[in-house]
């Protein structure tokens, strides 16, 4: 299946900056949206996809916050396929 535009943009987003993270690095939904400029909103369709077709795959984390109340957080990986993804040049 063809990777749409949004799909690559956002593969390469992955693909920069999980390397400067470290072992087994994932991201969070909004600072994926804040690398890519885009509303938190906007990335999640994108995301469902790369999901389905198998690029990415999606963690629930806790943590606590600033008043150490738990709280749950979504994190993106990249797949073999998604390191594998062929996104082009960054535009």
């Amino acid at each position: 299946m063809a990777i749409t535009t949004a799909g690559k943009r956002t593969l390469r987003i992955l693909q920069e900056e999980l390397p400067k993270l470290g072992d087994n690095a994932s991201m969070a939904v909004g600072e994926m949206a804040e690398a890519a400029g885009v509303n938190p909103n906007s990335i999640k369709g994108t995301l469902s996809k790369l999901t389905k077709e198998g690029y990415i795959v999606s963690e629930e984390h806790l943590y606590e916050d600033e008043e150490g109340r738990e709280k749950k957080q979504k994190r993106i990986k990249l797949t073999a396929d998604g390191w594998e993804a062929d996104v082009g040049e960054a535009e």
